[in-house]
């Protein structure tokens, strides 16, 4: 099990440092058309870089539906971390009644 988790760790890691570096190279070698230049003076972003007519709703609708989602994932797991918290609260309450405590009262 520990193996799979380092394995994921590892992919997971890849995948974002080419996530990063990869549109960079592409851009920086000429396989897609640039979509910046610079100058000592200023920046030029060119339009095709930004232009996205049609792709617009549904890039909206994309990012929207992932931070739902992960919002939920987060929500789901901080229920769980709550109810544990509090099922090993009452389990303790309970030992102590059992076993009772050291301190003399």
């Amino acid at each position: 099990m520990w193996a799979y988790a380092v394995n994921l760790a590892v992919l997971i890691s890849i995948n974002a440092i080419l996530a990063v570096t990869l549109p960079v190279v592409a851009d920086a070698s000429g396989l897609v058309p640039t979509t910046f230049e610079v100058h000592p003076d200023r920046l030029i972003i060119f339009a095709r870089a930004v232009a996205f007519p049609g792709a617009l709703p549904w890039m909206l609708a994309t990012m929207t539906a992932a931070m739902l989602a992960s919002t939920l994932i987060v929500t789901y797991f901080l229920e769980q971390i709550a109810s544990l918290q509090k099922r090993v609260h009452v389990q303790a309450w309970m030992l102590r009644q059992v076993v009772g405590t050291s301190d003399s009262r």
